[in-house]
This record gives structure tokens, C-alpha cells and sequence, in this order.
């Protein structure tokens, strides 16, 4: 889904936000245990505002709201700070970021689609599996500067040879290609195992055979002749 809505022309998108390919650090944050913590929520805007590179940050009205509160305005103005951002253009930042920053779990995946680094902000991660690969965790503290930087003297290029751990997007059609070997020219006798909500279980399945009401495939010749009694 990643590859199918990633913009192929991404200028347009990165002149809309005045940032360069490469040359730019995509931060995110909306969870409360960042942003709902008045000491967490000024540490992580100040190490953002330290980085060697300008910072798009896509915040949501309510995380503007507490920071506001909180009397870190100073600290947003230090940054790019933008309103919430359509999915497919933020794909298309994401690929071209130098960097990730974020407490989202969907972006700890689409990065190893993208192939990009990311510092995760977290206490914890249900996306373990990538962590030491396309991203790492920290707290919210000087650990996000000492990884962000870590991760742009890295680069990103040695990620592109890095599988991504949730799957190459084509397991629909493999299940789909499975099934349908299946259903054209199973053994006759076999049970298929296959349950129809709203259809008759014994309507054709391909190549002259249909399942009797026990889900066990029948011959060509032998549903001919049950077709005739039936009708008769």
C-alpha cells in the first residue's frame, strides 16, 4: 500500500513545505506520554530545535494546544511547524527526509518500506521489528539528539538493501493465486473446507465440479446426473 500512494513527482510537495530532498528532518508526535508531560514534551521540541537540520514538524491542533499550554511556543517557533499533513503527500516527505522522528507506529513501518532511518520516542514499541535495522528507541531527553545524529552520519543508503520485516505488499495475491489452484481442479473426493455465507455450497467451483452439501467436490458427470433428478 506503501509503494501504491507514494507520489512518483515529490517536488511539488517539498517546495509546498520549503524543504530540500535529503536535507531535512520529518518529526511527529501526538502521544500522551509525550505530549500530555509538560518536561518530556519541552525536551523533545528543544533537542528538535538543536538539530543540524530544519525540522518539518506536522502537528495536530491538540499537540499545538498543550504546547501552548505548557508555554513551549518559544521552542515551536524554532521549527516548521505545519498543520496535519494528507497521507499520500506525508509518504512523499517521508521518502524524502534525511531523518524520521516520531512516536507513531505507522511510520515505524513505512519506513522500512521507504527505507529511511527513525529515532522512536517512546517508553516502549509495539514495532520491535525494526528496531536496530530502520530505527532505534529513546526516551524523551538528550538520547533523541546523540540518535539523530548517530543516524544522519550513517546515512540511509545501506538501508535500501534491507527487507522489510512486514512483508512485500503481495500476500493478497499469493493467498488469492493459492485459492483459486485450489478451487479449479481439487482432487475429486476432497473437502475443500471452505464455508459460504448466503450461497449454496454446492453452486459450481470450475472445471464441471461442485461441492455437495458436505463441501466434498464432486465429478463432472456425477453432478450432470444429480442436476437431472433434481430438475425431474
Amino acid at each position: 500500500a506503501v509503494n501504491a500512494l507514494l507520489p512518483a513527482d515529490r517536488s511539488d510537495i517539498l517546495a509546498k513545505f520549503g524543504v530540500q530532498s535529503g536535507r531535512f528532518v520529518l518529526s511527529t508526535f501526538h502521544r500522551p506520554e509525550n505530549v500530555d508531560d509538560p518536561e518530556a514534551y519541552s525536551s523533545i521540541l528543544s533537542e528538535l530545535a538543536a538539530l543540524p537540520l530544519p525540522v518539518l514538524l506536522p502537528l495536530h491542533p491538540r499537540s499545538v494546544a498543550r504546547a501552548e499550554a505548557f508555554g513551549l511556543g518559544p521552542l515551536l517557533e524554532k521549527l516548521k511547524v505545519v498543520e496535519p499533513v494528507g497521507y499520500c503527500n506525508f509518504l512523499g516527505l517521508e521518502a524524502e527526509a534525511a531523518l524520521m522522528i516520531s512516536d507513531s507506529g505507522g511510520i515505524a513501518e513505512e519506513v522500512s518500506v521507504l527505507k529511511r532511518p527513525l529515532v522512536v520516542v517512546r517508553n516502549s514499541t509495539e514495532r520491535p521489528e525494526v528496531m536496530g535495522t530502520f530505527a532505534v528507541r529513546v526516551g524523551a531527553g538528550p538520547e533523541i539528539s546523540a540518535a539523530a545524529h548517530r543516524l544522519l552520519d550513517a546515512g540511509w543508503e545501506h538501508l535500501a538493501d534491507i527487507p522489510t520485516p512486514y512483508g512485500d505488499g503481495s500476500a493478497s495475491h499469493r493467498s488469492l493465486e493459492a485459492l483459486a489452484a485450489r478451487l479449479v481442479s481439487p482432487p475429486p473426493g476432497e473437502k475443500l473446507g471452505i464455508e459460504y455465507e448466503g450461497a449454496d455450497p454446492r453452486r459450481g467451483v470450475g472445471g464441471g465440479d461442485e461441492l455437495d452439501a458436505a463441501g466434498t467436490v464432486q465429478g463432472g458427470e456425477q453432478q450432470a446426473g444429480q442436476s437431472r433428478l433434481e430438475s425431474s
